[in-house]
């Protein structure tokens, strides 16, 4: 509606709801010509109606109008374009003010003439026609002020055109059988359409069919009548419209009409025919095509919700070779539309079939992720973790889907990947763990994921862990226990380190009892836990554990390595007393029976238990005698008696003792000291 063609008869054909009203003028009539000549000694504006001129007869008018007409569309056009030219050329030497006001005097002018009692019934349809083009400028101006000025708000439909809309109605109206009638009925079609008087503008298309079917605007016509019968909701109206618009073959309405012929088949839910006619779209490789056809696959998808489903759509594609370019975004619309829906079942079924149909389409992935959503809002969560662990096969690294996708999706695949395979892993651990399912199936998604993953992230450090853990109730304790060192050692996430080198030692001892050529890694697990966990309260039970398993396995230096550890570095801790009476007991099975009876003293001044109290006793009694042995042995029987004597004086009591002063008196003997060696069997006499 932003420009107008003047001048001559036949007016170009535009296409849409946006093009301006066909505008056509008969030459100007003698009078005018006469009066324009004259105003140069008038005042502008002020027509001279009373001068007397020769009329031209009808047939004069009507041969000239004829004759001045353009042959061809395209001689209409460049008329109009030199038209335009010369507005704009006299815009810019100036001229707009004295354009503005002469249109305004030639409208008046006009207006005068058609209402002067003389003027011949045979002019004014011209007249008209020419007010008409006059009074759209005026209007189409003000519009367009109105919206530079920010005020088209006050001027509401219906408004816009009034005197335009008047003045061709007259014509129309009142000289239907004149030539300037059509171009009339042409523009009352176009400017009720514009001011939504749908009815009113299938009004007066029609009537241009009527008197001239073979009008070049027929195709329009029908196509501006099916759109207003389709907006009226008339669809059987609709359908006659569109037929008629296609039966002309203009290709430049085909792609339009098509789609909007399928829409009012779809809205009478003749499903069936409207897919048909979707198809000619979807079917239809040329270029001009490409703009319709996501719209056109989300009407068509409608279609199959309403008629066939999934099968439907299997049935339509089957042998359909062009559908092999928009099945798989056929059935995804129709996955979308049934989730839009809370079918999720369906959802599913569609999903699932576009998946096994093109296994290769880019759009798998979403897909796969609403068969997840849909799979989960039908609280399945079984099938929907079994469909998560195919993705493994579907979509990683070196298959199919992802030598043709993985350059442009990669990241995607990825981030989708990871997500569903980690949560699949969980799923199947937890429900091994309530006995529920096999351990070995968790495993199997754990090693999935640390193959396409590894650790390099947290949720990888939680999947090691985890993997881990799963090993160990699996029974495979070699596995386990790499994986719980690989996650304790790591450097970058440490949410797991107390608990993973603890599980380490833990594992390890299981394995130990399997295979007790790892001691030497059994042992190392336990310092290892003591490094990186120094402030864990558990050191101190770590550290007696490893002296322990040390002095079982006789290896008394690593034993006492721990037991000292313990002993000087934890005092306080309840395992210190038993820790010292372990070392002195390593000493002493090492023969070392100085040290033995040093840490046994140490181990009794540090209140231990009744028991262990027991045993420092005992091995401080029985390093002293063996003290004394080793004295006699060297031949120092002097220190040997000393050492016996020591004996019976802090253990009297029992055997040991006795045997002790016996042991003494002899070496007293041996020694020459006869009295003295008398004495002492006089008092084991007396005492014993």
């Amino acid at each position: 509606m932003r420009r107008y063609i003047a001048v001559f008869t036949a007016s170009a054909l535009l296409w849409g709801c946006v093009s301006a009203p066909v505008t056509v003028a008969p030459p100007a009539p003698a009078e005018e010509k006469k009066e324009e000549a004259a105003s140069t000694s008038e005042p502008a504006g002020e027509p001279q109606f009373n001068v007397k001129l020769k009329k031209p007869s009808v047939e004069e008018t009507t041969t000239k109008i004829k004759s001045e007409r353009p042959k061809s569309l395209k001689e209409a056009r460049e008329r109009a374009s030199e038209k335009l030219a010369a507005i704009e050329k006299k815009k810019e030497a100036g001229g707009v003010r004295k354009k503005a006001v002469t249109e305004s005097a030639v409208l008046q002018k006009y207006q005068s003439l058609l209402d002067l009692p003389g003027t011949p019934e045979a002019r004014k349809p011209e007249i008209l026609l020419r007010l008409a083009e006059l009074a759209y400028r005026e209007e189409e101006g003000a519009l367009k002020k109105s919206y530079e000025e920010g005020t088209e708000g006050g001027i509401l439909p219906g408004d816009r055109y009034p005197r335009t809309i008047g003045y061709y109605r007259r014509l129309a109206d009142n000289y239907p059988k004149s030539e300037q009638a059509l171009t009339a009925m042409y523009n009352l079609g176009y400017l009720y359409s514009e001011e939504g008087e749908v009815v009113l503008s299938a009004r007066y298309y029609g009537k241009v069919l009527e008197l001239s079917p073979d009008t070049p605007y027929a195709t329009e016509i029908h196509m501006r009548m099916g759109e207003a019968a389709f907006n009226l909701g008339q669809y059987k109206e609709a359908i006659v419209q569109y037929k008629a618009v296609l039966a002309s073959k203009r290709e430049e309405y085909r792609q339009k009409t098509l789609y909007k012929l399928g829409w009012s088949h779809y809205k009478l839910d003749d499903y069936q025919t409207a897919v048909g006619v979707f198809s000619q779209i979807l079917d239809d490789n040329a270029p001009t095509a490409e703009n319709l056809k996501v719209e056109t696959l989300d009407i068509a998808g409608k279609c199959f919700l309403e008629w066939g489903g999934v099968e439907g759509v299997k049935k339509y594609l089957a042998g359909r070779e062009a559908g092999k370019e928009y099945g798989d975004a056929l059935f995804r619309k129709l996955g979308d539309l049934y989730m839009e829906a809370s079918r999720h079942a369906d959802a599913v079924s569609a999903y699932v079939a576009c998946v096994e149909a093109y296994p290769l389409t880019p759009s798998a992935l979403v897909m796969e992720q609403n068969i997840i959503t849909a799979w989960l809002a039908l609280q399945n969560a079984e099938s929907a973790n079994g469909r998560r662990q195919s993705w493994y096969d579907r979509y990683r690294k070196g298959t199919e889907w992802d030598a043709k996708n993985g350059e442009a999706l990669g990241a995607e695949r990825d981030k989708v990947l990871e997500k569903g395979i980690r949560l699949a892993a969980v799923y199947r651990h937890s429900r091994s763990q309530r006995g529920e399912g096999a351990v070995e199936t968790a495993i199997e998604q754990y090693e999935r994921y640390r193959e396409l993953f590894g650790v390099a992230t947290e949720d990888g450090y939680e999947m090691a862990n985890s993997c881990a853990q799963a090993y160990k109730e699996a029974g495979k304790y070699r596995k386990s226990v790499d994986l719980y060192k690989e996650v304790s050692d790591n450097q970058e996430f440490t949410s797991h380190r107390e608990n993973a080198s603890y599980k380490r030692v833990e594992v390890l001892g299981l394995l130990y009892k399997e295979d007790p050529s790892c001691l030497d890694e059994y042992l190392a697990a336990h310092w290892r836990y003591v490094e990186l966990n120094p402030d864990s309260a558990l050191v101190p039970k770590i550290l007696f554990a490893a002296g322990e398993i040390a002095f079982e396995a006789e290896k008394f230096a690593e034993a006492r390595s721990a037991f000292i550890k313990l002993s000087e570095e934890f005092g306080q801790n309840p395992l210190c007393a038993d820790a010292t009476e372990r070392v002195a007991r390593s000493y002493f099975r090492e023969n070392n029976f100085v040290e033995a009876e040093e840490w046994a003293r140490r181990a009794k001044k540090k209140k231990p238990s009744e028991e262990t109290l027991d045993r420092a006793l005992k091995l401080i009694s029985f390093s002293i005698f063996k003290q004394a042995e080793e004295a006699e042995a060297r031949g120092d029987l002097d220190a040997a008696a000393r050492h016996f004597f020591r004996m019976v004086d802090e253990f009297p009591e029992g055997e040991a003792a006795q045997i002790a002063l016996y042991r003494a008196a002899e070496d007293l003997r041996k020694l020459g000291k006869e009295e003295k060696a008398a004495a002492v069997y006089k008092r084991l006499a007396d005492e014993y």
